[in-house]
């Protein structure tokens, strides 16, 4: 299962403590097209590089413990781009460029690079059946309990398991004997708020309470009024997977009007407001869509970290089911072409 993830900047000071560099020394030979910048910067961005081009480069950062980072190479008006998981130390990362990707080809002296490889094709093979997919997430979290990547795997449960309130409150005392070790990193506030959601029971959400900037950007308030389903899309411009589905909601529309389910997009590009409104209008995508007025509001309330995210609200604002996917939405309420 891919996703796509918001990341947010985090300052994190930890006071009287001294840690050992990680080097990351990366190996990458150019495609067809001259590189520009490169980026590099872990998920949490406590560190953020950003240099010129050259086909070796040395990262550093105050790691002492596995982490995930982001490497970014701009070419041609495009960005090529990893996110893998490594070992702290002196890590060596051979790769190419291709015209649509960074491949990365080997890395020296990181285990949890290979390790997190195997963890992704397996989760592939087990996650056609329900039991052995999360006996298979369970005992992983377990295994990794002591660095940040068992977050990684329990965001991968509750996604999983996000409507199956039973499963989320049998896998929340796993998560709280790990207790608040990695809340600096990013995956931890959200998994947190959505384990402590499962344990209150059923969310009922008061639209009223927050703001929105609509298409003048004007701040507004949205009202629930009318139709017999809400589909709430949290989404943002530079999310592939939030750009394909708006393809099938347009194609859809009719759809969804014909069986009183009004899509409500909500888009987290806070600093991108000429952008955000021309994506609307280049595509006539005409059902309401607002913006995120701060990094705030429902995102907090609900611990949303993974885009796109769909809320189903009854028309008194319950919240149904929440899902990754257009399709998911679809087959939730049973909605056929």
């Amino acid at each position: 299962m891919k996703h796509c993830f918001c990341v947010l900047l985090i300052a994190q000071v930890w006071a009287g403590q001294l840690f050992a560099q990680t080097t990351i020394e990366l190996i990458v030979q150019p495609g067809a097209h001259p590189v520009g910048k490169v980026d590099a910067f872990d998920l949490s961005q406590q560190v953020v590089h950003s240099v010129d081009y050259r086909d070796t480069l040395r990262f550093e950062f105050a790691k002492t413990n596995v982490d995930c980072y982001n490497f970014r190479y701009h070419v041609n008006g495009e960005m090529l781009r990893q996110q893998i998981w490594l070992d702290s130390g002196h890590i060596q990362i051979r790769a190419h460029l291709t015209e649509r990707e960074l491949v990365i080809d080997t890395v020296l002296n990181s285990p949890m690079y290979y390790f997190v490889k195997k963890f992704q094709s397996e989760s592939q093979q087990f996650a056609k059946d329900t039991l052995m997919f999360n006996n298979y997430l369970l005992s992983t979290f377990i295994e990794q309990d002591r660095n940040p990547f068992s977050l990684a795997v329990a965001q991968s449960f509750v996604t999983y398991n996000q409507n199956n309130r039973v499963r989320l409150l049998g896998f929340k005392p796993f998560f709280d004997a790990q207790g608040d070790k990695f809340k600096w990193f990013l995956l931890y506030p959200g998994l947190a708020k959505q384990l402590e959601m499962a344990a209150a029971g059923p969310t009922s959400l008061n639209l009223a309470q927050y703001t929105f900037f609509d298409r003048k950007q004007q701040m507004v308030k949205l009202a629930l009024t009318g139709a017999k389903y809400y589909v709430l899309d949290y989404w943002f411009l530079a999310c592939a997977p939030c750009v394909a589905d708006h393809r099938e909601v347009k194609k859809n529309h009719e759809l969804l009007t014909q069986n009183q389910v009004e899509v409500i997009g909500i888009s987290t590009d806070y600093d991108n407001p000429e952008k955000w409104l021309a994506y609307l209008e280049k595509h006539q995508y005409n059902w309401p869509n607002y913006r995120q007025a701060k990094r705030s509001g429902l995102i907090n309330q609900l611990g949303i970290g993974i885009y796109p995210t769909y809320l189903v609200l009854d028309g008194q604002g319950k919240l149904l089911g929440i899902y990754h996917a257009f399709s998911q939405v679809k087959e939730r309420l049973k909605l056929n072409n």
